[in-house]
């Protein structure tokens, strides 16, 4: 009788559980990198432009702020690689694509950057003497590229947000019933 009511039990969990179960993944032209999709759009858009552009993707249907897509940020060594890998991997060659715009911006009026997608301030990888606001308006930040000693360097710097580069879009991975 015991027997009987625990396997009725474990059936009914299974059940329920595989009911509730679900998959992650990206929409189509988006990389999946941990818990998240990137796409990098090689258009050279101002930093607002192309923050707006990213706005208009979402990882669901409800469009609230936690499932729309922003510029990239970058919370750690390991997303700092991939970003770099991806537009590494996608851009074209021409000499004006050693640019890609990140979402870490100055709000207008404030002196300091945050994230377009208001994820904590952990990790930043800054060139040297960076952020130095030449001109007294790099208020955004792109992700460049210099080669030193055979090294490809992968920093940050600030720069003027009207200015034009390419960029990558990052969104919450989309959560699909099975």
């Amino acid at each position: 009788m015991m027997q009987r009511a625990v396997l009725a039990t474990l059936g009914l969990l299974t059940l329920l559980g595989v009911a509730s179960l679900a998959y992650a993944d990206c929409p189509a032209y988006w990389t999946h990198f941990r818990r998240h999709c990137y796409r990098f759009f090689g258009s050279h858009k101002t930093w607002g432009d192309a923050e707006a552009h990213c706005n208009g993707f979402s990882s669901n249907s409800h469009s609230d702020e936690e499932t729309i897509a922003h510029l990239v940020s970058i919370i750690s060594q390991a997303e700092n690689d991939f970003v770099y890998t991806l537009w590494a991997s996608s851009r074209e060659t021409s000499s004006n694509a050693s640019q890609l715009w990140l979402g870490f911006y100055k709000p207008y009026g404030r002196n300091y950057f945050t994230w377009s997608d208001s994820r904590d301030i952990g990790f930043t990888f800054w060139d040297i003497q960076r952020p130095n606001n030449v001109g007294g308006n790099e208020d955004c930040v792109e992700m460049w590229e210099e080669e030193i000693e055979h090294h490809r360097l992968k920093s940050w710097n600030d720069r003027p947000c009207l200015n034009k580069a390419s960029y990558i879009c990052k969104m919450q991975m989309t959560l699909r019933p099975v």
